[in-house]
């Protein structure tokens, strides 16, 4: 270097090498700075990726408990017909345990479909009128574990 020697660089020369000295080092961090920011995006997606991971399995771990502890999934038809029987669409507390139905009502098969699915048990007519169905302990016992989820 010039200045090694005991000479002064001229002063343009030593105003250029600082400039450029300070764009160099301005570059260095602009790109750095970038990286960085580059780093910091990718690890805020794969945190959120993550994230979501997560949620699907706790949301997909809740359904599976929810459908081991009540593995029962009824229409909307059939929670109706089990809460009228109770006389739930009404009042609160339960007040009745009785559906009346007969063949080719609209309710005649749903109410079969909650006797084979232990809901509801069938009786036999009373005097001439319409079979009968009644709530199971089974019925009361989803009726609770479901209560959550009950349109009242």
């Amino acid at each position: 270097m010039v200045e090694d020697y005991g000479l002064e660089p001229p002063p343009e020369y030593r105003e250029t090498t600082t400039i450029d000295l300070l764009r160099r080092q301005l570059k260095m961090e602009t790109d750095r700075s970038a990286a960085l920011q580059t780093q910091v995006v990718e690890l805020l997606a794969a945190h959120q990726n993550a994230l979501n991971q997560y949620s699907r399995a706790l949301d997909a771990l809740r359904k599976t408990e929810m459908e081991r502890d009540n593995p029962v999934r009824l229409t909307a038809e059939q929670l109706h017909v089990l809460l009228h029987a109770l006389g739930l669409r009404f009042i609160q507390p339960p007040f009745r345990n009785h559906f009346v139905t007969g063949p080719g009502s609209t309710d005649w098969p749903t109410c079969h479909a909650l006797v084979l699915l232990g809901l509801l048990q069938a009786h036999t007519r009373l005097g001439g009128n319409d079979p009968w169905f009644s709530v199971t302990p089974e019925g009361y016992k989803f009726l609770q574990l479901s209560e959550g989820e009950l349109p009242l």
